[in-house]
C-alpha cells in the first residue's frame, strides 16, 4: 500500500514538474487580460513608427476586437466548432482590413511579415516556432541556391532532431523518477 501511495505522490510531482516546465518555456505566459493583450499587441507594433492618430485607431480596433472576439465565445460556447472557427476567420479578415485602411502601404506590408512568423493563434506557439524554422531553412537553402527537395529534406531533419531532443529530455526526466522511486524503497 505505501508503494502505491509512494509512486502515486511520484507521478503527482513528476506531473506537476512537467506542467511547470512547460509554462516556463513558454514564457509564463498565462491567460492575458484584455488590457496586457492591448500593451503587448501595441509593443510590437511599434516597429512600424506609428503615428499618435494611427495609434489612437488601432488601439480602439483592438479592443473592439477583444469584445466582439468575447461575445462570439459567450454566444458559441459549447456550440458547432467548425462554426465558431468559421466566424473567428470570418472576423479576423475584417479586423485584418481595418487594419490595412489605417497603416500606410510600408507599415501595412511590414505588419503582415510581422504577422507570417507569428502562430496561428498570434503568439509563438509550437506551430508557429516550426513555420519560423522551416522558413529559416527556405531562406539559407535560397542563398545557397539548393532546390526545394533538399530544402524539404533539411527541414525534415531539423524537425526529426527537435522531437530527437524532447524525446531525450522526456526519457531524463523518467530516468530521474525512476531513480528516485528506486530510492525510496
Amino acid at each position: 500500500m505505501r508503494k502505491i501511495m509512494f509512486l502515486a505522490i511520484a507521478m503527482m510531482l513528476f506531473i506537476g514538474s512537467a506542467m511547470a516546465q512547460d509554462q516556463q518555456q513558454r514564457g509564463n505566459r498565462g491567460p492575458a487580460n484584455p488590457e496586457q493583450r492591448l500593451k503587448m499587441r501595441m509593443e510590437r507594433l511599434s516597429q512600424l513608427n506609428l503615428t499618435d492618430e494611427q495609434k489612437a485607431k488601432v488601439e480602439a480596433l483592438y479592443k473592439d476586437q477583444d469584445a466582439q472576439m468575447s461575445k462570439l465565445r459567450e454566444q458559441q460556447s459549447g456550440g458547432d466548432r467548425e462554426t465558431m472557427r468559421a466566424n473567428f476567420e470570418k472576423m479576423r479578415t475584417e479586423q485584418d482590413a481595418k487594419m490595412k485602411a489605417i497603416l500606410t502601404p510600408e507599415q501595412y506590408a511590414k505588419f503582415t511579415e510581422m504577422n507570417k512568423n507569428m502562430g496561428p493563434r498570434g503568439g509563438m506557439g509550437f506551430r508557429g516556432a516550426d513555420q519560423k524554422a522551416q522558413g529559416e531553412v527556405k531562406e539559407k537553402a535560397a542563398e545557397v541556391k539548393v532546390d526545394a527537395s533538399q530544402a524539404a529534406t533539411a527541414t525534415d531533419k531539423a524537425a526529426a532532431k527537435a522531437a530527437k531532443k524532447a524525446a531525450a529530455k522526456k526519457a531524463k526526466e523518467e530516468a530521474k523518477l525512476k531513480k528516485a522511486a528506486e530510492e525510496a524503497k
